[in-house]
């Protein structure tokens, strides 16, 4: 009996089994692979914790500020009050999202990307001005795999050099448009009655939605999103348009178009950027599923 082994059955049978061993470990390698790299799981119960990262925080690091800060400290025209107000209340807290706010981009000058990449994503608001340091420090966070959102015109402009004007090097989708304006000003234009047009319908931040438009006149919860909107004139560049602004030009009467939400994704292992030209706290769904779709981690489900 100190003999037995621990199949029944004939001695092929044991043989047959141990052939199988190295087959049931690829396939279980690949079903984590492709559990922690896409979404596919993310809805199986029992998976959906093991494989999305579901019972994981999400850190969000912003450089600069959501606020409105003043024009003579580098202050942006694009603010994102409502942002700052979803990150701060109970449906964040419910994500698992946790932020935390570094008001100067400056201190990050001598900082290593070891210190970027402790957070899940990175959030550029509020201050035209980072120094070259800290755009080449953003520059190889992106490149070993960061993932940054940028809103409006932040990080356009390097208080030591003023020929600096717009993003340079650092992977974002869109460029500024180019003018006759000698002051170098950030050109933009403010919108009447903006309606966000979606273009990529397939993308997963606009699985959410129920309609290819959604008209930010009616959120009339937030007032700093319907009417009289801030936005800068953009061209898109290699990165892919998920979704269009719309709306009449305050000033002028015609109607207006620029990007609203424009994404940059390596395919090389490097990271992703996502521009927002409007507040993203103005569509609460659409941001969540940005975030999760940019960190992989599925902290709350949308209906």
């Amino acid at each position: 009996m100190a003999d037995l082994p621990y199949y029944y059955g004939e001695k092929g049978s044991r043989k047959y089994l141990e052939s199988l061993v190295p087959l049931i470990i690829l396939v279980l390698i690949a079903v984590v692979l492709v559990g922690k790299t896409t979404n596919v799981f993310c809805e199986v119960p029992g998976l959906d914790t093991t494989l999305c990262s579901n019972s994981g925080n999400i850190r969000i690091l912003i450089i600069g500020s959501l606020e409105k800060v003043d024009s003579d400290k580098g202050g942006t025209l694009v603010n994102a009050p409502e942002l700052k107000s979803f990150l701060d209340g109970p449906m964040a807290a419910a994500c698992n999202m946790q932020s935390i706010t570094l008001p100067n981009p400056d201190f990050l000058t001598y900082a290593q990307v070891a210190v970027l990449k402790k957070n899940d994503l990175v959030i550029l608001a509020g201050n035209r001005e980072y120094n070259r340091a800290v755009r080449e420090a953003i520059s190889d966070y992106l490149k070993s795999g960061g993932k940054v959102v940028i809103i409006g015109d932040a990080a356009t402009k390097d208080p030591n050099d003023n020929l600096v004007r717009g993003w340079g090097h650092m992977q974002v989708p869109i460029e500024l448009k180019r003018s006759h304006d000698t002051s170098n000003n950030i050109p933009h234009f403010t919108l009447k009655n903006p309606i966000i047009r979606i273009i990529d319908i397939d993308n997963p931040i606009n699985k959410i939605s129920q309609s290819l438009n959604l008209n930010l006149s009616e959120v009339t919860d937030k007032p700093t999103c319907n009417n009289n909107l801030t936005v800068i004139d953009v061209n898109p560049l290699s990165g892919g348009v998920i979704s269009m602004l719309t709306g009449e030009d305050n000033e002028t009467g015609e109607d207006r178009v620029v990007p609203a939400v424009v994404e940059e994704k390596s395919i090389f292992g490097g990271g992703t950027v996502y521009y927002f030209s409007f507040d993203p706290g103005c569509s609460q769904d659409m941001w969540i599923s940005t975030v999760q779709e940019m960190t992989g981690k599925q902290t709350c489900h949308l209906q």
